[in-house]
């Protein structure tokens, strides 16, 4: 930022003190309110007339062609830390490919995206390993040296706050220790990733709608339920990672040094994944066991323990497919020892596996559990459904 030698900034009718506020890890500028009359009390008239004066706030992201000042509006979004520059960045590359392995090209593809589109949305990028040493924070701190203080970390409170001012206007919103376990925090989550505008609040002040271009990067030790993820979700791009052979304490220091010759990578070559969706990337080019396992971990216990038994049935008697009204299988659960009612098998027949009944009463084989243990065949009369043996396999 421009500033004159007093460093303050005087933005619609308020006033504001730029100053150099101490951290762990050095100096940040920030923005004090600031009142006129202290301006007045330790500076000359003549500097107090030279305040840059501007009509308010804009936001707008940029890396290409940043600008500060916009028409009669200064920009929010910040300035990156660091300018692209020729050389090598072979350790950031190295370091990159250990994260996303196979997905490499999409990563750099991700990075491009980001620094040359960023209002673009891009997929929910989940770093998931019950090891440490991984490099999952590394990441974190990486994307945060990239594009400074266009980057915030979260915790999982920070969702669920009706207060989202501090985040609301960042490139990236990181989150070590992801642990979302409410279907609420699931949904909201889902929807900022593709929103374009939400309501801006702090507190004391009203709400504000702005435009939102934000993107999630999630990092969690937990590789079952980090967040609910539902079946057929296509927001999310999970990742286990693995171990270093040898940890380098050192590595994001080595990598920093590269950052601007990073810059120019990823701004100069080409984008190699095809804009195929709403978050660019093809769904279906994401997919990794590491989603599956959660997206598993995810259902509600009861329909995974139904799955189970109706797996188990279907392995025994060596059958593709299984018959049965809803009595049929709520009488099942019960013998199997599950916590049911006959409204939560209805929900995960009809709403959950989306299943139909026959549209008339016929005849059809079914199974249950006889009062001593064994599996009985028997010969029903009914509306029954009927579930293939290759969607119990997707369930479980």
């Amino acid at each position: 930022m421009k500033k004159n030698e007093n460093s303050y900034l005087r933005i619609g009718t308020s006033y504001f003190k730029i100053a150099k506020m101490p951290t762990s890890t050095g100096f940040i500028d920030v923005r004090l309110p600031w009142s006129i009359d202290a301006i007045k009390h330790d500076e000359t008239r003549d500097k107090v007339s030279n305040i840059p004066k501007y009509a308010g706030f804009c936001l707008i992201p940029e890396h290409i062609g940043y600008r500060q000042i916009i028409g009669e509006f200064l920009n929010e979004y910040h300035a990156l830390p660091f300018s692209p520059s020729d050389g090598k960045c072979d350790i950031v590359l190295k370091f990159l490919k250990h994260i996303f392995e196979e997905h490499y090209e999409y990563c750099l593809d991700y990075f491009s995206i980001l620094y040359k589109k960023p209002t673009q949305a891009l997929p929910i990028i989940l770093l998931v390993s019950k090891s440490r040493g991984t490099g999952k924070t590394t990441f974190l701190n990486l994307c945060k040296a990239i594009f400074g203080n266009n980057v915030t970390f979260n915790d999982n409170s920070s969702f669920r706050s009706q207060f989202n001012q501090d985040w609301t206007s960042k490139l990236l919103i990181c989150v070590d220790e992801t642990f979302l376990d409410k279907q609420e925090d699931s949904e909201r989550m889902k929807n900022l990733a593709t929103v374009k505008e939400v309501k801006n609040e702090g507190k004391g002040k009203d709400k504000v709608s702005q435009s939102f271009f934000g993107k999630f990067v999630l990092c969690s030790n937990n590789e079952e339920r980090p967040i609910i993820i539902g079946d057929g979700e296509t927001r999310y791009w999970v990742r286990k990672v693995n171990r270093f052979e040898k940890w380098d304490d050192s590595l994001l220091d080595k990598m920093m040094i590269q950052i601007p010759q990073f810059l120019n990578f990823i701004s100069t070559r080409e984008i190699k994944a095809a804009n195929e969706s709403r978050m660019w990337f093809n769904p279906n080019s994401l997919q990794t066991e590491a989603l599956k396992r959660i997206i598993r971990y995810s259902k509600p216990r009861l329909e995974l323990e139904l799955a189970v038994v109706l797996f188990e049935i279907m392995e025994d008697k060596n059958l593709f497919e299984l018959n049965g009204t809803l009595e049929n299988f709520f009488t099942l659960s019960i013998k199997s020892n599950l916590r049911a009612d006959r409204s939560s098998i209805k929900k995960i027949l009809s709403d959950d596996w989306l299943l139909l009944p026959a549209p008339n009463s016929l005849t059809y084989t079914y199974y249950t559990y006889s009062s001593d243990g064994f599996l009985a065949e028997l010969k029903g009369v009914g509306r029954f459904y009927t579930i293939k043996r290759d969607l119990i396999i997707e369930k479980i």
